[in-house]
């Protein structure tokens, strides 16, 4: 099978920080992820072995999604990376410093398989609730939600501009760094 950045339609810059930047030891992104179920994106430092859950989806065969909605874990997870990290807006879209020798990386895991979309969305909640994914802060609505644009349940929840991304990424670590502190 072909490295998974191979056919990525966007520029080189873009390849090398997918290649420099994921940690993928399930191999999601290079043959096992032609599944369905619900999949985190965290942030992991190399370093100090922290972890901060970024974003929680799920992934799967619905028939009323729009023709352009993946239809398993692999390909869900590159429309974020691509997204994400397709063009000169890495901090912008996930807060993480843009830097290719920066101890945060992006890491990819399947947290369960399931085919039932119903039940997809179940998991997808609940595994939300209780990891509470930096990019869907939606409780208490620190960061404000996208009420324009029709986000909504768990979606991406945190405003991209203006820093706010960044700033919640700081404040988690923060958080983290405070409780290992007293406890």
């Amino acid at each position: 099978m072909q490295p998974y950045y191979e056919n990525w339609k966007t520029s080189k810059n873009a390849a090398r920080k997918l290649k420099n930047r994921v940690l993928d030891p399930d191999g999601i992104l290079t043959g096992n992820g032609f599944i369905q179920g619900v999949y985190e994106i965290s942030y992991y430092n190399v370093n100090s072995g922290v972890e901060i859950s970024a974003y929680i989806g799920q992934a799967g065969q619905n028939p009323e999604a729009p023709t352009y909605f993946a239809s398993n874990v692999y390909e869900r997870t590159i429309q974020h990376l691509k997204c994400w990290m397709g063009s000169d807006y890495y901090t912008y879209w996930l807060g993480l410093p843009d830097d290719d020798n920066s101890e945060w990386k992006i890491y990819i895991k399947l947290l369960k398989e399931e085919k039932d979309y119903i039940k997809r969305l179940e998991l997808e909640s609940e595994y939300i609730d209780e990891k509470h994914p930096l990019l869907q802060d939606t409780q208490g609505g620190k960061y404000g939600l996208y009420p324009s644009k029709g986000y909504k349940r768990n979606d991406l929840c945190i405003y991209p501009w203006k820093g706010q991304r960044r700033l919640a990424f700081l404040d988690r670590l923060a958080a983290i760094e405070k409780a290992d502190l007293c406890c």
